[in-house]
């Protein structure tokens, strides 16, 4: 039997996390998700995904896949509630970051929420928003 289940492209997005990420030793090196999220989405190496903070209520960071799920686990055995990780490189790191409000300018759908961890994105959508973000961090 195949596996018919249609997973989202997770080429591009933003990675919603809690304020916990900045003090992270390893927020550098890997991405924590909750269960379920490696069968909803591809999530493919080399990967963009921008880094939204909760509580600060904005991007701070631009991280590149370099692993997949399963390397993820092995390297990383991560448990709690986000038991999936992937290896990641961390591209930029702002000191202010970029506000919701400036976010919502160039993706007027993107509304964090409890529960959404991934929010997924055009190339085009992930681009603009990328450019807007190094403009200001």
């Amino acid at each position: 039997m195949g596996n018919n289940i249609i997973r989202e492209d997770g080429m591009y997005g933003i990675k919603i996390v809690w304020p916990t990420w900045i003090d992270d030793t390893l927020a550098d090196k890997r991405m924590g998700f909750p269960p379920g999220y490696d069968s909803k989405f591809d999530i493919p190496i080399k990967a963009k995904m921008l880094v939204y903070v909760t509580d600060y209520k904005a991007i701070l960071a631009i991280n590149e896949v370099t692993g997949t799920w399963e390397e993820g686990k092995k390297l990383y055995s991560p448990r709690g509630r986000f038991p999936l990780c992937l290896p990641i490189k961390e591209n930029f790191r702002a000191k202010n970051g970029l506000p919701l409000k400036e976010v919502q300018e160039v993706i007027r759908t993107f509304v964090p929420r409890e529960g959404l961890s991934f929010f997924p994105l055009s190339q085009a959508e992930y681009m603009e928003l990328e450019q807007v973000f190094l403009q200001r961090g």
